[in-house]
């Protein structure tokens, strides 16, 4: 696997008024490749499926990984920009 990011857990924020605790994290994550495609591993522990949203950037040549995670008086917050290996095209 290419170079792995360790994860990063950001800031914890309260808020007062409904007693919830927020927490920016930021994922680790790794590149590899094979003859016929690049794969990117991201770990979310905690996270579903459903509950991260992945863009790409065109113009930039960058993925956009973001989501959100609701507990019970925690909400966790994704938001990481990665440069991806190789240009991409638009499938039409």
């Amino acid at each position: 696997m290419a170079s792995v990011e360790g994860a990063k857990e950001g800031k914890t924020r309260r808020n007062s008024s409904d007693h919830l605790s927020f927490q920016d994290i930021v994922p680790s994550s790794g590149w590899s490749e094979d003859e016929k495609c690049h794969y990117l591993l991201v770990d979310l522990p905690g996270f579903k499926r459903e509950e991260v949203k992945l863009q790409v950037d065109y113009q930039t040549n960058q993925l956009m990984a973001s989501g959100e995670r609701r507990s019970r008086n925690r909400r966790k917050n994704l938001r990481r920009r990665m440069g991806l290996p190789a240009p991409l095209r638009k499938r039409m």
